[in-house]
């Protein structure tokens, strides 16, 4: 869709998803793609935060880190 909030979310449901099926790999790249389409305060974070979750997941830590300390940088409220 062209509206930024529901391609977004449509891309963390596939992620989600994705993750039912253990398939964490393309979660994440879902994850991340949500979090970097159109960023705002109130969505991206939680994107940013279920890609670190995920990460944690494959004990890809250095990756989570990244992702949390984003989320710290770009959205400090």
């Amino acid at each position: 869709g062209k509206d930024f909030l529901l391609q977004a979310r449509a891309w963390s449901l596939i992620g989600d998803a994705s993750v039912e099926q253990k398939n964490y790999t393309q979660a994440i790249k879902y994850y991340l793609k949500a979090a970097k389409h159109q960023p705002n305060e109130v969505y991206s974070p939680i994107y940013w935060t279920k890609a670190a979750i995920t990460y944690e997941a494959q004990a890809a830590y250095k990756n989570a880190l990244q992702c949390y300390q984003n989320i710290v940088k770009s959205y400090p409220k």
